[in-house]
């Protein structure tokens, strides 16, 4: 069923097709009456299109002078706060082995270089909401640790606002 004619301007919409490439439609406007129809299965969905929890930012972590040799690794340890850290954690505190040095991406702030960890891409899944600390070490070949680094905290949020119900047009 069209829409009756009304000298108002165009809508433009972006929308997804099947394979989640965007597009835009000729006109959605009020005196050219087009249908659209898009149908996906749950299979076909783009992560552009569910839900959207803010990551964590990437830490910074200060490149140590002189640097570590290649066959080192930095390791984070995380945990709710309060966090003590332990070379040993205990649930539901964790350790991640973030990379070799040579594979971390450097950035300098202000005249000082940092690996940049990309901390969201590192923890679990099914990490609940909340406040956590992390501590940074390196890690030589041999599984032989540093001093922990001090503490950085963070908040994790996976939260997001509910889902809306289908629209309908209202007359």
């Amino acid at each position: 069923m069209g829409l009756p004619y009304r000298a108002e301007p165009c809508v433009r919409a972006c929308f997804f097709d099947q394979l989640g490439q965007s597009f835009v439609p000729g006109s959605l406007c009020f005196g050219h009456p087009k249908t659209y129809v898009f149908q996906t299965d749950s299979a076909q969905l783009k992560e552009s299109l569910l839900s959207k929890p803010v990551p964590l930012k990437d830490f910074g972590v200060p490149v140590p002078s002189p640097p570590p040799a290649a066959t080192c690794s930095l390791v984070v340890y995380y945990g709710p706060t309060p966090m003590t850290p332990a070379y040993t954690p205990v649930a539901p505190n964790g350790r991640i082995v973030a990379g070799l040095i040579p594979s971390l991406t450097v950035k300098t702030v202000n005249g000082v270089a940092y690996y940049d960890d990309p901390i969201s891409a590192e923890l679990p899944q099914n990490i609940a909401n909340g406040s956590y600390d992390f501590s940074f070490t390196i890690m030589d070949a041999n599984g032989a640790e540093g001093d922990f680094s001090p503490i950085i905290t963070a908040v994790v949020d996976t939260v997001v606002p509910p889902k809306l119900g289908q629209p309908i047009e209202l007359t």
